[in-house]
């Protein structure tokens, strides 16, 4: 009988509180030199966008609550959806 193995779906608050990801304080609408170039780019200038990055800066997130989208980079790969909806790719992520 052949093992069926489900990932479990999460939400970005779930993947960053999973990793506890601390919130990076920058001004609105700046995009600060130390997030990732590849992370920033998927957000444009007149996003409003919350960055959070684990102690180690490997994994970042960027959240824009009024395009209800995110953005998420762990060594150059980057993941992005929807706020309110939960993706699979985020548990191996």
């Amino acid at each position: 009988m052949a093992e069926l193995f489900l990932v479990r779906s999460m939400k970005i608050t779930e993947y960053i509180a999973h990793h506890q990801m601390q919130p990076i304080n920058t001004a609105s609408l700046v995009r600060p030199v130390f997030v990732p170039s590849s992370l920033a780019q998927k957000f444009t200038l007149d996003d409003d966008v919350e960055y959070f990055a684990d102690s180690a800066k490997t994994r970042w997130a960027g959240i824009c609550r009024k395009r209800n989208f995110f953005a998420a980079w762990k060594s150059e790969a980057i993941t992005t959806g929807e706020l309110n909806k939960s993706y699979s790719t985020l548990r191996s992520f």
